[in-house]
């Protein structure tokens, strides 16, 4: 008998059931959560304060005493010490300090010392504190801060800041030159001596025929002779300038700022006439002195020029 073929028994198969049917929705994923919501004045709040800045200048290698003198820099301030102390380094570092760590300026800064010497050192010092930060700063004696300040407002007083000073060397030389030339011993009546006495004189408004009069010691003699002849040699310029520009008149104002007064040095044939009439005094050799006169474009020329306008008929 024949077997029938595997695929020709009628065996059952078992068919595995159908899958159950998936919802659409299954395969949506789930919603985020919302976000928090921000209040919009969060942006409002301040910052954090941030951390204090690191002194440029350091103040650590200074004692107690000087560190607070440093650091004392609203209103005045009086330093008391003795040589040696430390002053000019306390001095340095406050500026330093003042420049680096608190914001002030250079140009603010006014160091004032009574020689050469130590505001060239002052600047060193700072320069090495601050290497950038000086450029605009005053660091000067009194006198050089006093010629600045001509020279930039020289207008105001009928001058320009292109003018000359002579030093303490120059002024020794000349009267040294002139005590030699009149025979006078330094050793018997000191340069020092004798230019002192001729500031006491300039100041008091004395010219130097009225100090030759009155004259009551050899010293104060000697030292009228040399002023007589300082004012002597001014008159060859006088002359001088006169012939080269072709002028009648020239005058030469030497004025003392601070006792507000001139002396005013005349020269030519109606010099002394035009003085008169301009101020109402009658010069003395040449010379008269004018209190209250500092200003050559404001008082000096002004009165000249009133004095012509009167003699020529009140036109000029």
């Amino acid at each position: 008998m024949t077997q029938p073929l595997p695929w020709e028994k009628n065996a059952a198969v078992s068919v595995p059931p159908a899958p159950e049917p998936v919802p659409l929705d299954a395969y949506t994923a789930p919603a985020a959560p919302e976000p928090e919501l921000v209040p919009l004045d969060i942006y409002d709040a301040p910052a954090p304060a941030p951390k204090p800045a690191k002194p440029i200048v350091d103040i650590d290698s200074l004692n107690p005493a000087q560190r607070e003198a440093v650091l004392t820099t609203e209103g005045p301030l009086l330093v008391l010490a003795g040589a040696g102390s430390g002053k000019t380094r306390v001095l340095t570092f406050r500026i330093a300090h003042m420049l680096g760590d608190l914001g002030v300026k250079p140009w603010q800064i006014l160091a004032i010392t009574f020689t050469n010497k130590a505001a060239a050192e002052m600047r060193e010092r700072l320069a090495a504190l601050i290497p950038s930060g000086t450029r605009g700063m005053w660091v000067c004696t009194f006198h050089a801060m006093c010629v600045r300040m001509l020279r930039e407002d020289a207008d105001l007083l009928g001058y320009t800041g292109q003018f000359t000073i002579y030093d303490d060397d120059d002024s020794k030389r000349m009267v040294r030159d002139i005590m030699q030339a009149l025979g006078i011993e330094q050793k018997q009546f000191p340069i020092n001596m004798i230019r002192s006495k001729i500031s006491s004189a300039k100041n008091a408004m004395i010219g130097p025929e009225d100090m030759l009069k009155s004259a009551d010691s050899p010293n104060d003699k000697k030292a009228a002779q040399v002023y007589l002849e300082l004012e002597r040699r001014l008159r060859p310029y006088l002359e001088k300038s006169c012939r080269e520009h072709g002028l009648s008149m020239m005058f030469f104002m030497l004025t003392n700022i601070i006792e507000e007064s001139t002396r005013l040095m005349c020269y030519g044939e109606s010099a002394d006439m035009l003085v008169e009439d301009a101020f109402g005094r009658v010069p003395k050799a040449g010379t008269i002195w004018l209190k209250g006169v500092v200003s050559r474009k404001k008082q000096l020329i002004p009165a000249f020029i009133d004095a012509i306008s009167k003699e020529a008929g009140g036109g000029v």
